[in-house]
C-alpha cells in the first residue's frame, strides 16, 4: 500500500557551486538564522565571521555595511549618538553600544576591519534578509539599522518596494564580486515573522522582498544561489509546534530540521562529519561531571 505524504517538499536542485569544506573560509550577514548557522560551524572550528555591525534584518542596511566594509570607511565620532545614557551608532545592534564614544567607535571599527579581512578571503557569503520594512528617523532623515529603543514618533515606517530591494540586492552582489571574484553567495530569506500585529504587513514586506531577491539573483546565475528557507519553514514545517513559545521564531527542531537541509545541499560529506563529531564533542564536555576536591 502507497503511504500517503503528510507535507509538501522542497525540491532543493543541486548546490551549484564546490561544496563547503572543513577548510572554507565563510562570511555572513542578516538575521538570527544565518547568525545561529554560522555560529555553529565556527563553533566546530571552521573560519567564520558575522554581521561585523550586528543583526540586521533589511537590505538597505545589509547594502550599507557592505560599502563601508569593501571602502575601509571607518566610523567617526560625529556619527555617535547617546541614546538613554548610552552611546550608540544609528547603523549597529543594541550590543555595540557602550559608556564612551571611544569604546562604540574601537567595537565598531575593529568588527568591520576583520570583517573586510575574512571577506577579502571568503569562499562563501550567506545573506539571510528578513524585512522590507525599514524605520526612519525624522530628525536624522535616514534609514537606521537599529532604533534601540526610542520613541515610536521618533521614527516614519517605510517599505522597500521589490524594485529597491532588487537595486539593493543588485548593489551587494555587485561590489562583493568586485572585491572578491572566487566568492559565492547563498541567499535565504528569514522565515521569522516580523510583524505579528499586522499579519498584512508582514505577508506584503516578505512579498516584496521575495521578488526583489529572485529577480536580482537571474543576473548572477554562475555566482549567486537562493536556498528557500522560508519556503521550507511555510510548507514543510507547517504546524506551530515546529514555532518558539513566542510562535514567531522557529523552535530548536524547526531550526535543526532547516539547518540540516541546508548542510545536506550544500555541505561536503567530509565536512558534515567534521561538524557532527566536533558538536558531539561538545556536548560531551559540557556534561562531564565535576567533582569538589
Amino acid at each position: 500500500m502507497e503511504l500517503k505524504k503528510f507535507f509538501t517538499e522542497i525540491k532543493l536542485d543541486k548546490f551549484p557551486f564546490a561544496k563547503i569544506e572543513k577548510n572554507s573560509v565563510l562570511a555572513g550577514i542578516g538575521s538570527c538564522f544565518a547568525e545561529k548557522f554560522l555560529t555553529s560551524l565556527r563553533e566546530a572550528g571552521m573560519s567564520v565571521a558575522i554581521n561585523p555591525s550586528g543583526l540586521i534584518y533589511n537590505l538597505h542596511s545589509m547594502n550599507e555595511i557592505i560599502e563601508r566594509v569593501l571602502t575601509n570607511k571607518k566610523f567617526i565620532s560625529d556619527e555617535v549618538d547617546c541614546v538613554n545614557d548610552r552611546y550608540i551608532l544609528w547603523s549597529h545592534h543594541g550590543i555595540f553600544g557602550g559608556d564612551s564614544v571611544n569604546e562604540v567607535l574601537s567595537s565598531a571599527n575593529q568588527m568591520l576591519a576583520e570583517f573586510r579581512e575574512q571577506l577579502l578571503q571568503a569562499d562563501y557569503l550567506i545573506l539571510t534578509p528578513s524585512s522590507s520594512v525599514v524605520y526612519r528617523h525624522l530628525k536624522l532623515d535616514k534609514i537606521v539599522g537599529n532604533c534601540h529603543k526610542e520613541n515610536n514618533n521618533e521614527f516614519q515606517v517605510e517599505i522597500l518596494s521589490s524594485t529597491e530591494n532588487c537595486r539593493l540586492l543588485r548593489n551587494i552582489l555587485r561590489a562583493v564580486f568586485t572585491f572578491n571574484p572566487k566568492c559565492r553567495v547563498i541567499v535565504s530569506l528569514s522565515p521569522i515573522r516580523h510583524y505579528p500585529g499586522n499579519l498584512v504587513l508582514n505577508s506584503r514586506s516578505k512579498a516584496n522582498l521575495l521578488s526583489g531577491i529572485h529577480e536580482a539573483l537571474m543576473d548572477f546565475p554562475s555566482q549567486a544561489v537562493y536556498f528557500p528557507a522560508y519556503e521550507i519553514a511555510h510548507d514543510e514545517l507547517r504546524d506551530y509546534r515546529f514555532y518558539d513559545k513566542d510562535m514567531l521564531h522557529l523552535s530548536e527542531v524547526g531550526e535543526s530540521y532547516i539547518l540540516n537541509k541546508f548542510i545536506d545541499w550544500s555541505v561536503s560529506d567530509a565536512c558534515c562529519k567534521f561538524i557532527t563529531d566536533s558538536i558531539k564533542r561538545q556536548k560531551l564536555a559540557n556534561h562531564r561531571p565535576k567533582f569538589s576536591k
